[in-house]
């Protein structure tokens, strides 16, 4: 959610359900602590109850005590949670998607508001693909194609490599917006040749750091143990 609280109900609200009569007209509210991660519901007093279905429940059977934040429980295997309005069909699935974007040097620099994008999304100069020690980089943000350490250790481990478009796409999204798909921010393709990133060449070896650095990442992409 780019935003930090939304409301869900039958009128009025951000994301509304008009034909769903048991809904009340301002019937949950789904807020998200920037600082954790961790996202609640909140039933604002509703006629018919809002309801959460937890991991060993086969239905919606735990109802949310008014006007009272309750952390949402994700499932590990989908990361999804469901919370169902009322007491017809409205149920909602949301999806928690992990973002740690890693940035590149751009050339030229980035203007004001793509900076701005880019730290909304939380980047950092920071590579990390070792999943030994969270939080590793979801995405590569460039403006080209540079056989650089980031951007061969990005590609051995299929990490998508984006443009700062797609940072701008994610920080104005709304809470009834699609996913910025990473096909849609492409890199454009310099004409280098990159068949040879694919090579796991440290498939097998050891590979032992003193400290940690950029490296770790690109050995482990390469099939090394780190």
């Amino acid at each position: 959610m780019a935003t930090t609280e939304v409301i869900y109900g039958r009128k009025n609200c951000v994301v509304n359900f008009g034909d769903d009569k048991s809904c009340s007209r301002k019937h949950c509210k789904f807020s998200l602590n920037v600082a954790s991660g961790s996202i609640c519901a909140t039933d604002l007093g509703s006629k018919f109850g809002t309801f959460i279905r937890k991991d060993s429940d086969e239905d919606f059977t735990t109802k949310l005590d008014p006007n009272s934040e309750t952390p949402l429980t994700f499932n590990e295997d989908t990361n999804t949670a469901q919370v169902k309005l009322g007491a017809y069909t409205t149920v909602l699935t949301i999806k928690r998607i992990n973002v740690n974007p890693c940035t590149t040097t751009f050339t030229p620099a980035l203007d004001q508001s793509q900076s701005d994008s880019l730290s909304f999304a939380g980047s950092s100069k920071t590579l990390n693909l070792l999943p030994s020690s969270p939080p590793t980089t979801t995405h590569l943000v460039a403006t080209v194609r540079r056989p650089t350490l980031k951007f061969i250790a990005c590609q051995l481990s299929s990490v998508p490599v984006v443009t700062p478009g797609w940072a701008a796409a994610l920080a104005a999204m709304s809470p009834t917006s699609p996913w910025p798909e990473e096909a849609d921010y492409t890199v454009p393709d310099t004409g280098t040749q990159e068949d040879w990133v694919y090579f796991k060449a440290l498939t097998g070896y050891t590979v032992y750091t003193s400290s940690p650095c950029d490296g770790e990442s690109l050995c482990h992409a390469a099939g090394a143990s780190v």
